[in-house]
């Protein structure tokens, strides 16, 4: 016949593993779906292709290459010519959308540098591509 300090020491172990896994299986689904969250609340506005109105040629296009050299819209400028075509492209209380395309190799620091140089030119909307070759120029 069976005691009560038998049944007692019987059933006292606390088995911790399952809940270990149950709190570390919880812990692996919060952290994958707050990446998913994030994106969600993040507010990053983006239109549909069929929404977006055809903005035709009247946007400047940059592009910047591994060397340093700077082009607008397919003729190569100087810092000066850059900061004339932005605010030729932004006058007339047009509200233009610089594309600003870079090549393999050029510096965040350059990339930076061009972009001050479009905004303080008055285009407040930027739009980044980056390319691996010479079909940007």
């Amino acid at each position: 016949m069976r005691t009560y300090r038998s049944l007692r020491l019987m059933g006292s172990e606390t088995v911790l593993v399952p809940l270990v896994d149950v709190v570390l299986l919880l812990l692996v689904f919060v952290i994958v779906s707050t990446g998913f969250l994030g994106r969600w609340w993040m507010g990053v506005d983006v239109q549909p292709a069929a929404e977006m109105e055809d903005r035709g040629s009247k946007d400047p296009t940059v592009f910047v290459t591994a060397e340093g050299d700077i082009f607008l819209d397919g003729y190569r400028v100087d810092a000066e010519g850059l900061e004339f075509g932005m605010k030729l492209a932004a006058g007339g209380g047009r509200d233009p959308v610089a594309v600003v395309s870079v090549e393999n190799g050029v510096s965040f620091g350059e990339l930076a540098r061009v972009l001050r140089m479009v905004q303080e030119a008055g285009v407040k909307r930027v739009a980044l591509a980056s390319s691996t070759g010479e079909e940007g120029r």
